[in-house]
């Protein structure tokens, strides 16, 4: 089977999206697929060395990103519809991982993943998700965020009504839409009425990736410059205002004052707010920001820290790196926006707390820096539930969605 994965933009940005999608073409490959990527056209220039030869990948997208995301998000669907017409001859089926998913091609399968909220028809992340999409309350979302489009607020509404109604058509259209949580699931069948819409989560590559990359010699204290007896709190996602790191900084502020020097945030990742949370940084201390690591360096700065925080203020669908901290044994504290009690057990694996609770964040925070016993214990159990969001366990599901999409009956 010849298996097409599109996705707007895959490096040099190393996300949970294109690390998700790189993975599936990875694993797909392994079981005996031919697998293509289309991306976009700047990702040749940063492809890493260690894509496998077997993945072949057409940067062929064009980006457009000096626009407002109305128009970037329709120009950015006119070059996947052209570039799938063009290309989708060659291949059996073709999977969907965009944002701006519109018409699909009717000359073959296609199955679309749904990566970000389901009912945000736009894609852009929200504070607030919707309970059911609609042209007034998407104006008045995206106004809420783009200031300066107030007085064109009826030219908003005339798009979010036309684009709510298309994406709605186009995702009805596809064989099958994978929601990575129950709640993105919901939010896809309560916003477009779909029924086609399953549930496939999220995976990471435990054993193919995440266990080999531990290296036991691994020497965090020296890598990072800190103390030997120091507590430390990871931190990896792209910096901008919906991950809520700026919380966590707050935080940290808050439980320095009990615990003197004894605890560090090491925030990786990259992000237009990163000036801005290193100009906080620098008020608090113990922040050390090591921008985007290798991944064998990351794997083991998180499995050799005491506690994962992930603070987003935005729903998501189900976070790559709350999977990896998973895996790595950490206890958690995120923040309680409907997808996050799927994958994290309150008292079990960690603690879920509300967005921009910075005092909530420090109390839960020193209450698994006290308790030795519940910080091991919570580790272990989100390991064990890690296992069945393994890319060896997720993989023939999406596989046998392929398999019912190619071979009806």
């Amino acid at each position: 089977m010849k298996v097409l994965l599109v996705l707007e933009r895959l490096w040099p940005l190393l996300g949970g999206l294109q690390r998700h999608v790189y993975s599936l073409a990875r694993y797909l490959s392994e079981t005996g697929y031919e697998v293509s990527i289309l991306t976009s056209h700047n990702c040749s220039a940063f492809q890493p060395r260690r894509v496998s030869k077997k993945i072949k990948i057409f940067p062929k997208l064009k980006a457009f990103k000096k626009h407002t995301p109305a128009l970037r998000t329709l120009w950015d669907s006119m070059n996947v519809v052209c570039n799938v017409r063009r290309f989708c001859e060659e291949f059996d089926i073709i999977h969907y991982h965009t944002a701006s998913f519109l018409f699909p091609t009717p000359r073959k399968p296609a199955v679309q993943t749904l990566h970000l909220h389901a009912a945000c028809i736009l894609g852009d992340r929200v504070t607030d998700p919707c309970d059911r999409p609609s042209s007034s309350r998407c104006t008045v979302c995206h106004i809420n965020r783009n200031l300066a489009h107030a007085p064109i607020a009826p030219l908003v509404a005339g798009y979010c009504s036309f684009y709510y109604r298309l994406a709605g058509w186009s995702l009805m259209r596809c064989h099958k839409v994978i929601c990575e949580t129950d709640y993105v699931k919901r939010a896809a069948i309560k916003g477009f009425g779909l029924s086609n819409a399953i549930k496939i989560p999220n995976f990471v590559d435990i054993n193919g990736e995440i266990e080999p990359a531990i290296d036991p010699n691994f020497d965090m204290e020296g890598y990072l410059g800190v103390p030997e007896a120091a507590s430390t709190i990871t931190f990896f996602g792209r910096l901008v205002h919906q991950k809520g790191v700026d919380t966590l900084i707050a935080a940290l502020k808050l439980v320095l004052k009990n615990h003197s020097d004894k605890v560090y945030v090491i925030i990786g990742g990259d992000g237009p707010q990163k000036p801005i949370l290193e100009k906080m940084a620098k008020s608090v201390g113990n922040i050390i920001f090591i921008g985007v690591p290798t991944r064998n360096i990351q794997f083991n700065l998180m499995a050799q820290s005491d506690i994962f925080i992930y603070p987003s203020r935005a729903p998501e669908s189900c976070p790559t790196a709350i999977l990896e901290a998973m895996a790595l044994g950490l206890p958690i504290i995120a923040t309680g926006i409907d997808w996050s009690s799927e994958l994290i057990e309150e008292n079990q694996g960690g603690f879920l707390i509300r967005p921009n609770s910075p005092r909530r964040m420090a109390n839960r925070i020193e209450s698994i820096l006290k308790d030795e016993e519940f910080k091991l214990k919570a580790g272990e159990y989100n390991k064990r539930k890690s296992k069945k969001f393994d890319l060896r366990t997720i993989g023939p599901q999406i596989v046998d969605v392929y398999k019912e999409a190619v071979l009806p009956g």
